[in-house]
């Protein structure tokens, strides 16, 4: 067997491993079942990828992100490593071609989505594996961070191969942690489990009602590489275009961008010509830049799970960085409403239940190969968005499994003037199909601006074309780079999973609408807490023991005491005194009127200035407002 450290050597170009990876490597080529709690950037994926390369057969790595799958696919190919991935969005023949190559012995490590695991069965078996590795372990808890149904299932796999399992999470409090040992049916595992804490990471949250002024501040102030993150793929590329018109370098990113352009923005931003990155909360996951000095939430995360993992990201070199939430009233207002707006009535579960057993009275197992998500709820006279809600209830409850593509729609956006694609078609004799571009302008706002879903079933009926035809256009015109054109995911089934006489549970979907609504209750008290920000964190993760980090915002306040006894409040007042009297002051003549220790105390109470109205920066100048 090849040693693991040589390994590392040879394809990662590091001498040693960090923390508990050489000991969660040694477990598993034990073939021991083990469990591996590390903190974000603490390189769980060299936890599966070495030992893939020490073992004979297959390294089965299940991940619940595309994106991800493809970003580490392709960079352990660059790697000269045999990786290959497959998910939903492979057809038949690329499918089948791809178990080829896996029973002939032509990839090392193979990342499945587990949309895509359950559906593969029936070759499975006929693959030598070495070991299992389960990605982003904690989604299969109801309690942990982005459930994922399909997760409860991996045991089916893992348990008649008798394949020893690996699972690693970033985010998993202890009652997430004993899920995962039960659902994956992990006997007598080991277990390593790193400290969460991030002691180089200053995390802070900064009430205020002009958002726009605090990040132009904090990114002036704080330099070096930045993550952004907003809501929804609109938000980056609105916020990227604001933090460009004010000079500062700046792209945006989200999972409906064209690959092509996915992966160069990425090498921008890893590269350093690009400094700040407006995102959602896909971006960062895998990614292996270990200079981002600044993480900026824009928007209140769902869960703290999902926040720490995300603002884990900064200061993976060690090197001091920061991690700041702006957050204003709104915000929480925000947070219910949308929680509301999933809270779907007991009686429309049961009613949707009873619509969907009459689309099919096949045995139990059953499939509908393509569900039309939008005309389904268009029979049904609601929301789309509620609908799907309700689906993703009944696949908790174990009722159906969705397919990875069912909410999936084409999406297109305008590259070029629709002006000089109007020509480019009239030049190439199409000029019958200008109307189809007017068409899309009139019903689909945004999509000169932003990937914008597009309902291929309206354009079809209004144009009376088939939609081969007006799919080979689309095509045409993003092979021109005229436009951007992603087609929805292939795979749009729904299964049936249990028989339809069963009676609907419903304390099932009651106990999971808890679970959310006590995250977020969660995140809401986090934000409002006085004391240390990562404390609160690292107790919530099971930490017990945690000290003060001595550097967020609570605990800076805590020590805003200096020798002379100048309190907080004096401060704040001396401020804007000098900044009154003066008719402006430059940042470094502020702080050379307080002690050098205070600095980070000073800094944040000009962030909260700004964030009240009472100052705004102009250049490199405060003023008053």
């Amino acid at each position: 067997m090849p040693d693991p450290v040589e390994i590392l050597k040879k394809y990662w170009h590091y001498g040693a491993f960090r923390h508990d990876q050489e000991k969660i490597i040694q477990s598993i080529l034990n073939g021991q079942h083990t469990l591996a709690l590390m903190p974000t950037g603490g390189g769980k994926s060299i936890c599966y990828q070495v030992p893939a390369l020490c073992l004979p057969g297959v390294a089965l790595v299940v991940s619940p992100l595309i994106a991800l799958m493809q970003d580490q696919t392709e960079a352990l190919r660059k790697k000269g490593i045999s990786a290959a991935m497959l998910h939903s969005g492979f057809n038949k023949a690329e499918s089948e071609e791809m178990i080829q190559k896996l029973k002939i012995g032509e990839i090392k490590i193979l990342y499945l989505s587990p949309e895509k695991l359950l559906n593969s069965m029936s070759w499975i078996g006929q693959i030598k594996w070495s070991f299992v590795a389960v990605d982003e372990a904690h989604c299969i808890s109801q309690w942990g961070y982005d459930f994922r149904p399909s997760y409860l299932r991996i045991h089916e796999l893992t348990e008649p191969l008798k394949l020893p399992v690996l699972a690693l999470t970033a985010t998993a409090t202890p009652r997430v942690k004993q899920d995962i040992l039960e659902h994956l049916r992990m006997k007598d595992p080991k277990i390593y489990q790193s400290s969460f804490r991030r002691d180089n990471i200053s995390i802070s949250v900064v009430k205020t009602e002009n958002k726009p002024n605090s990040l132009l501040h904090i990114l002036n102030r704080l330099k070096g590489s930045a993550l952004v993150y907003v809501r929804n793929r609109r938000q980056t590329v609105t916020v990227a275009r604001f933090l460009q018109e004010q000079g500062l370098s700046a792209d945006h990113y989200h999972a409906g961008l064209d690959p092509e352009i996915r992966a160069a923005k990425m090498r921008l931003w890893m590269s350093g010509s690009c400094r700040i990155m407006c995102c959602t909360n896909a971006f960062g996951m895998g990614v292996d830049k270990s200079d981002v000095r600044l993480i900026i939430h824009l928007d209140l995360p769902n869960q703290l799970e999902e926040y720490f993992q995300e603002a884990g990201r900064a200061g993976r070199d060690g090197k001091a960085s920061w991690a700041v939430v702006l957050f204003n009233n709104k915000d929480e207002k925000t947070l219910i409403e949308k929680f509301e707006a999933s809270d779907l009535p007991d009686q429309w579960i049961l009613n949707l239940w009873h619509h969907l057993k009459k689309m099919n009275t096949a045995p139990d197992g059953s499939v509908i190969e393509y569900f039309d998500l939008s005309s389904f709820a268009k029979n049904l006279g609601e929301n789309l968005a509620v609908v799907y809600s309700g689906l993703k209830y009944l696949e908790i409850a174990g009722l159906i499994q969705l397919g990875e593509g069912i909410q999936s729609k084409s999406r297109i956006q305008f590259l070029k003037s629709p002006e000089l694609i109007y020509e480019k078609l009239s030049q190439s004799g199409d000029s019958d199909k200008i109307p189809w571009i007017k068409l899309l302008l009139r019903t689909h706002e945004g999509i000169l601006e932003v990937p914008t879903r597009i309902n291929e079933d309206f354009l079809v009926s209004l144009l009376n074309k088939s939609p081969e035809s007006i799919r080979e256009f689309f095509v045409a015109l993003h092979n021109q780079k005229l436009i951007s054109f992603e087609v929805a995911d292939n795979d749009q089934s729904l299964f049936f999973l249990q028989n339809f006489n069963q009676n609907l549970d419903l304390s099932k979907w009651k106990s999971y609408r808890d679970i959310r609504l006590e995250k977020l209750a969660e995140m809401v008290r986090w934000v409002h807490h006085t004391g240390c920000r990562q404390k609160y964190i690292l107790e919530y993760f099971g930490e017990s023991k945690a000290l003060n980090c001595g550097k967020c915002d609570n605990c800076l306040s805590e020590k805003s005491l200096d020798d002379s006894g100048v309190q907080r409040e004096q401060i704040r007042k001396k401020i804007l005194q000098e900044i009154q009297t003066n008719h402006g002051c430059y940042s470094s003549h502020i702080f050379q009127m307080f002690p050098l220790n205070r600095k980070p105390l000073v800094e944040y109470i000009l962030l909260e200035l700004i964030g009240e109205n009472k100052i705004e920066r102009r250049l490199e100048k405060f003023f008053l407002k």
